[in-house]
């Protein structure tokens, strides 16, 4: 078996590590193709950001003068400009501005051309393409609005020229020059052609000329205005009463024109959002209850549906169960009206259903099942009284009807004594009796036999009596059928099935006393002939 040693890899074939450097071309092209994510991959990997790309065919010969930044810039990726700049991206470019400054304080700046780093910036860029939001992260880096390109434009001369008036008035108030000239002797209202752009320029020409000093402020304080404008949203307190929806909505207009980034923007956009839909959602409510019970198609679509899908809309923004103006509680509230309403429909749909219903029959007991279980859920969802007793009142006496029905079917066919039984001997009134049933006589009663038989129980001293199933049967269908009339008076079931069931009924009572007649005759014979029985065991036991 061989060593684990015989695997071993040896220096030469271990694989190198890569050095970052090498990946500069890779992380150039990437940037040029503006594809963020593999950028952002090379730049964790920590590849240099300050590369640029040798004279060759591809670009005739000539050295490139575009940075990475200066492609971030021109495809207006904030992330990607942010990364490089994090990264030290302009780091030879805040070497350059902090020697001009010095030789500016050494009074050197006529004798000194500008550096290189220091025109065409990213800056320029930004300006021409119109990316306001990339000139915001490229001021707060420290870009300066001096810096001129190769005929001498500042920024502000490209976004006069090119219309873009976002990034033109965020110059201005960051205290662009508006008299500078270029190499041609042009300001930057003599490229431009837009209305709205000249006035902001012939505004800014008409105020006085700042010092060094004073622009510094006005730039520091133009930095400090952003700040301002992002943590105003940032910091809105959602759970304060007192917050004004469209105080918000200008604020994040304003602050979207200023510049604000795309995060917040985006913060303030849900923020209002969420507020209208709170707004949205306390009216639907007041509607909902204002317009309750709901009882109509009509009014279902136009309350209801409207509160569920506002309902839904807040659970998918929000987290309902979190704090703050009682959103969870309105939600909760939302859904519960939801829950009632729809309860409170669909009762009087099934209540409609069967309203109509002059008597009840077995076809109608589908939709009574429908109705009792729409009143059990209306009671469970605290729906409106009346219409849970309209409801129950139909449901009663429909069921009554039914039961009133069932009740006149449910009478057994029963053999009633002969009406001459004095002429009948003990024996042919006996075979009366045991005829259909000779086996098994459900005619006739008889004395259930305790262990003490003959004798009578022990605890009570009296026979136990079973009547016959014939005259048991007969009783309990009376029974039900009086129940059944009883509960149809209460309920105002159909007045003809009542008046047929009276008749029935009547009529079947009379059987029944007959068959309670010889019931009672037939307990006298069997008690007459086990007393008997028990006198003749008496005896034997004396002897």
């Amino acid at each position: 078996m061989a060593d684990d040693g015989d695997f071993a890899f040896s220096d030469d074939e271990q694989e190198e590590e890569i050095d970052p450097a090498t990946l500069c071309p890779e992380l150039y092209s990437a940037v040029q193709k503006n594809d963020l994510d593999k950028c952002m991959e090379f730049i964790e990997m920590e590849v240099p950001v300050d590369y640029l790309p040798e004279a060759s065919d591809e670009n005739n010969n000539k050295p490139c003068t575009w940075t990475m930044l200066h492609w971030a810039a021109f495809h207006g990726n904030v992330a990607l400009t942010s990364a490089l700049l994090d990264s030290g991206a302009n780091s030879d470019y805040k070497e350059a501005r902090m020697s001009v400054q010095l030789r500016a304080q050494a009074g050197r700046t006529k004798s000194t051309a500008p550096f290189a780093v220091c025109m065409n910036t990213p800056l320029h860029l930004a300006a021409t393409k119109g990316h306001l939001r990339v000139c915001w992260t490229l001021l707060q880096a420290k870009y300066s609005v001096d810096d001129v390109d190769n005929v001498g434009n500042t920024p502000l001369h490209l976004a006069a020229a090119h219309k873009n008036k976002a990034v033109l008035n965020c110059l201005i108030e960051h205290a662009s020059l508006a008299h500078k000239k270029n190499n041609f002797q042009n300001k930057a209202i003599d490229l431009c052609t837009e209305k709205g752009c000249r006035a902001l320029l012939k505004s800014a020409m008409s105020k006085p000329v700042l010092g060094d000093a004073e622009r510094e402020e006005v730039q520091q304080k133009h930095l400090d205005d952003l700040v301002d404008y992002e943590e105003s949203i940032q910091s809105v307190d959602m759970d304060s009463e007192s917050v004004n929806i469209e105080e918000l909505e200008e604020k994040l207009r304003s602050g979207i024109e200023f510049g604000v980034s795309a995060e917040v923007a985006e913060l303030g956009e849900n923020l209002i959002k969420e507020l209208r839909l709170e707004q949205k959602l306390k009216k639907q409510i007041s509607d909902l209850k204002e317009n309750a019970p709901i009882i109509t198609q009509t009014l279902y679509c136009d309350y209801v549906n409207s509160l569920e899908e506002t309902v839904a809309e807040v659970q998918k923004l929000i987290d309902p169960e979190g704090e703050g103006r009682g959103l969870a509680d309105m939600v909760k509230t939302g859904v519960a009206l939801c829950k009632t309403a729809h309860a409170e429909y669909w009762l009087c749909v099934a209540t409609k259903s069967v309203s109509g219903v002059e008597c009840a029959t077995e076809a109608t007991v589908k939709l009574m099942g429908r109705l009792k279980e729409s009143i059990a859920k209306a009671g469970m969802n605290e729906a409106n009284e009346d219409l849970i007793s309209a409801g129950t009142k139909v449901h009663s006496r429909l069921t009554n009807e039914v039961e009133l029905l069932r009740a006149k079917e449910s009478f057994p066919a029963v053999k009633l004594p002969p009406s001459d039984p004095e002429e009948m001997s003990s024996k042919e009134l006996k075979e009366y009796w045991l005829e259909d049933n000779p086996d098994e006589p459900v005619d006739i009663g008889k004395l259930e036999e305790t262990r003490e038989w003959p004798l009578p129980p022990e605890d009570t001293g009296e026979y136990i009596w079973i009547p016959s199933v014939a005259y048991g049967n007969l009783k309990t269908a009376c029974d039900r059928l009086e129940v059944a009339l009883s509960e149809g008076e209460k309920n105002e079931a159909n007045a003809d099935l009542v008046e047929e069931a009276k008749k029935i009924y009547d009529e079947k009572m009379v059987d029944a006393r007959l068959l309670e007649g010889k019931n009672d005759d037939d307990k006298g014979v069997a008690i007459a002939a086990a007393e008997k029985l028990a006198k003749k065991l008496k005896k034997k036991k004396k002897k």
